[in-house]
């Protein structure tokens, strides 16, 4: 159902996995750690074939402020590098293989300082941790909190998962509240945001209650919760921002450039255990679910998990359905079952397959109709089957934030996402931002 322009409510897709508590799978043998994060900047490999590595022990370092450090989230010994091609950016990913040995050997943590770490101490912290955004971009954290000198009017812990199906954050927010509530205060240590606003979905009221004990105190003063419509794609940045207060900012214009800094749950925790364990980021949790599935949850799994084993140890054929790495709107179709799991993967939906023919548009403009920011999502798959990167520019591509509204909506059922995807891929090759 589509309500205000480029706003949808959904039926409901969460039953199966809101109140299933966090659980855990069994191991992969391998494991496949991706080399890249944000827009496919990379890490480089600092290790090599036949390197033992150990729980924690950093394998491939940051070879730019947009790119992340990665990880070993088993001990084990690296079987190599492998390349898996990305069909929806036409270009392949280097991922380094690491095989477990299912020893568990890790590295020494360092001792935690009793007292809170100063500013460009946390920011060392997270780089070094590899915390990135868990939402999907994967934007290096570290990056997107250096504030230093600039006003920061609100820091906005966007608890909004308003993609059909997924509840990882939902449960992480539940579950981990204490996690939650010391990494935005720490994080805020840092950016000293005049207010911290945490954005939950209406029809989540149970959180304000598991809140309400953290909200009292003192280390938390001044933090409020704020509840907005369930509501597609309500979770977006500048959308989570415009329901926070009413500004509603057109690209190119961020919210930070404006004073607002946004964070998802998952992001929040992750600092937190950078920060106060001395932990990097070697696991997350995501939804599994979809109509495929039977023994629906959310699961916390190592990076680097791949697909096809997470499917097997639930007992679901891949081959009979789609397999979507994320959300239904966002995610990306798995065709490779060595795909692996990311920092920024909220969930593995097992779908029904459903047939789809890039030249089947039928130009109704329902797609523009549907997009929030308010641009021809169909010209963007005319412009990618004519390799016209013209047309791309002059629909201004860059400006989508991939929602996804466009393909869901559209009766003909063409891969638009697929085309966007690739078609900034193609404008970056040729220097466009």
């Amino acid at each position: 159902m589509q309500g205000a322009r480029g706003m949808m409510r959904f039926a409901a897709t969460k039953a199966a996995t809101k109140e299933r508590k966090i659980e855990t799978l069994a191991e992969s043998p391998l494991l496949f750690m991706p080399l890249s994060s944000y827009h496919g900047h990379f890490a480089h490999p600092i290790v090599q074939a036949g390197d033992r590595v150990l729980k924690h022990q950093l394998i491939a370092e940051a070879g730019d402020p947009f790119s992340a450090h990665v990880h070993a989230p088993v001990s084990g010994h690296i079987v190599g590098m492998q390349d898996f091609l990305d069909r929806d950016e036409g270009m392949a990913a280097s991922m380094l293989v690491l095989q477990n040995d299912f020893e568990g050997a890790c590295i020494d943590i360092p001792e935690v300082p009793p007292s809170d770490p100063p500013p460009e101490t946390i920011l060392k912290l997270l780089a070094e941790a590899g915390v990135v955004g868990a939402g999907g971009a994967q934007f290096p954290a570290a990056l997107k909190y250096r504030t230093a000198g600039h006003h920061v009017n609100a820091f906005i812990l966007n608890g909004v998962e308003c993609e059909p199906y997924l509840t990882a954050d939902y449960a992480l927010m539940r579950e981990q509240t204490a996690a939650l509530f010391e990494g935005i205060r720490l994080i805020n240590t840092l950016l000293l945001a005049i207010e911290v606003v945490i954005v939950i979905e209406s029809d989540n009221p149970e959180l304000e209650a598991a809140f309400a004990p953290y909200l009292v105190q003192e280390r938390y003063a001044g933090y409020r919760v704020q509840a907005v419509k369930d509501a597609y794609p309500q979770g977006s940045e500048r959308q989570v921002v415009h329901a926070v207060t009413g500004r509603e900012m057109a690209h190119p214009v961020h919210p930070s450039v404006e004073g607002f800094v946004v964070s998802n749950a998952g992001t929040v925790v992750a600092a937190y255990r950078a920060l106060a364990d001395r932990l990097p980021v070697v696991k997350r949790v995501l939804t599994i679910s979809g109509e495929g599935v039977r023994q629906a949850g959310n699961y916390e799994v190592p990076i680097g998990t791949p697909v096809g084993f997470l499917l097997s140890q639930l007992d679901i054929s891949p081959d009979r359905h789609t397999i979507v790495l994320g959300g239904p709107m966002m995610g990306r179709h798995v065709t490779d079952w060595s795909s692996p799991v990311t920092k920024g993967s909220g969930g593995v939906l097992v779908l029904p397959c459903a047939p789809v023919k890039r030249e089947n548009c039928i130009a109704c403009d329902r797609c523009i109709e549907a997009c929030p920011v308010r641009l021809m999502p169909l010209k963007y798959d005319e412009g990618w089957r004519r390799n016209d990167p013209g047309m791309l520019k002059r629909h201004h591509l860059h400006v989508c934030i991939e929602c996804g509204a466009c393909e869901h909506v559209c009766p003909a059922n063409v891969p638009l996402m697929a085309s966007i995807r690739a078609g900034k891929a193609r404008l970056r090759q040729e220097g466009e931002p």
